[in-house]
């Protein structure tokens, strides 16, 4: 009875343990994103242009006994809460910087790079790290944070992959306004891509616009150009 007893001990000891070196070992680091979606103009003849979304995700962890003493919040489940309610011994996610590339590509998969930034405070307040690996049931999503008309949404729904929701406005040179709607795929770098999500619709402010997107990747393909010089 007594051997039974210390084994489960043991066991417990040893899920407890590895629960609570989830957090270290999961969420820092580089993260991959990749999506896709596109635009589409109803006129005498369906024009259609597809967009790539690429970028990375880095992000750092401390524990709360080790943030600056100015910061009286943290959030948990997406609600902000008095710090002082906290245990200090808890991990927070305390920097997220997103870097997000979008690409214009043509029916022969010819692509221009039609936007390009870094989203330097993806983390306004710092947010607690769940006491529990995250599941597809059980996600751990972040507070959504706007850009420049962009609103940018964190999940990750296992240990190493997740999504980044898109959604919003980006200003595309010689175009103008091009909505942006699209669930990219997130995963831990050094570990396999997931499949991705069937892309998602966008559109332009404008008729002028998917025409002007258009002439930019014909302009484009004539000249030889490739997303990497642009």
């Amino acid at each position: 009875m007594k051997k039974y007893l210390l084994a489960m001990l043991v066991m417990l000891a040893a899920l407890s343990a590895e629960a609570s070196t989830y957090t270290d070992t999961v969420l820092p680091g580089k993260w991959n994103i990749y999506g896709t979606s596109f635009v589409e103009e109803k006129g005498l003849e369906l024009v259609r242009v597809s967009f790539k979304l690429e970028g990375e995700m880095n992000q750092t962890t401390e524990f709360l006994k080790n943030i600056d003493e100015d910061i009286d919040k943290v959030i948990e489940d997406n609600q902000e809460k008095a710090r002082g309610t906290i245990n200090e011994d808890r991990k927070v996610l305390n920097e997220c910087v997103i870097n997000l590339r979008i690409y214009a590509l043509d029916k022969t998969g010819f692509d221009i790079r039609v936007w390009k930034e870094e989203i330097p405070d993806v983390i306004e307040i710092p947010v607690l790290l769940p006491e529990v690996r995250p599941t597809l049931s059980t996600p751990f999503t972040l507070p959504t944070v706007n850009y420049n008309g962009l609103d940018l949404t964190v999940t990750f729904e296992s240990e190493k992959s997740g999504k980044l929701r898109v959604k919003g406005y980006v200003d595309v040179s010689n175009v103008g306004k091009c909505e942006v709607n699209a669930d990219c795929t997130l995963w831990k770098d050094g570990t396999e891509r997931p499949a991705v999500d069937e892309e998602t619709k966008s559109g332009c402010n404008t008729g002028a616009g998917i025409l002007s997107l258009m002439a930019l990747l014909i302009l484009g393909r004539s000249f030889r150009f490739c997303s990497g010089r642009i």
